[in-house]
């Protein structure tokens, strides 16, 4: 791997009611890109391992679309809910594959945002149709909450290879459980399950999965 540093990183918005954020693009088989939204191009050209200057925009919803640049046509399109980060920054990345299955099965073209804190707000691709395109999955996976972060409700979405035993479970950070969402027998597949922080303060907790041998672990952000 490599390690870029990026100069003039922000630690928080310089203009306190807005999101600032820049992005970097990572992709290492994807073409120069143009980022859209609303139908206007919100970056131009963006190439492998450029980093834009930093962008101030309203703490929103929004829907950006990723097109080569100057095709005008659109070949992903993520959703990027910045609504609670007002004041903070963030760096965009740019991942993955846009041809997995020509690039070892590697990962897929992914949007995440990167908060000064080191936390991970995954962007959703919005054309995925929620099930990885029907297929039973390969292996044990928890993905990332969404929205992340929350207030007071978000969705965990998992896959389990085969049929068995699962437990679901939120932690604090002190180790305490606050929440058992799932617990019993489940089929092979993906399952989403909705969590309601309405009775917790803010702040940073765990959600565990574990299916027989099998754990996984993610961090996700309660912001009240």
């Amino acid at each position: 791997f490599f390690l870029d540093v990026i100069a003039g990183a922000q630690m928080a918005a310089q203009n306190p009611g807005r999101v600032e954020f820049a992005v970097y693009h990572g992709s290492t088989d994807a073409p120069a890109v143009d980022v859209v939204t609303g139908g206007s191009v919100l970056i131009p050209n963006l190439a492998y391992t450029d980093v834009t200057e930093y962008l101030q925009v309203e703490a929103d919803s929004y829907i950006l679309e990723i097109q080569p640049a100057g095709s005008g046509e659109t070949v992903l399109v993520f959703e990027a809910d910045l609504s609670t980060l007002m004041g903070q920054s963030a760096l965009v990345l740019a991942s993955g594959f846009l041809s997995p299955a020509d690039n070892q099965d590697g990962a897929a073209f992914s949007l995440i945002a990167v908060l000064a804190d080191g936390m991970v707000v995954e962007l959703r691709n919005a054309t995925s149709t929620g099930e990885h395109d029907g297929e039973l999955p390969m292996v044990l996976t928890l993905d990332q909450n969404y929205p992340n972060p929350f207030n007071p409700t978000t969705q965990i979405r998992y896959a389990l290879p085969e049929a068995g035993t699962v437990r679901l479970e939120v932690y604090n950070v002190m180790g305490q459980r606050v929440a058992t969402l799932v617990d019993g027998s489940q089929n092979a597949g993906w399952h989403t399950v909705s969590f309601d922080a309405q009775a917790l303060s803010s702040g940073i907790y765990l959600y565990r999965l574990q299916t027989g041998n099998q754990v996984q672990v993610r961090k996700m952000m309660l912001v009240k």
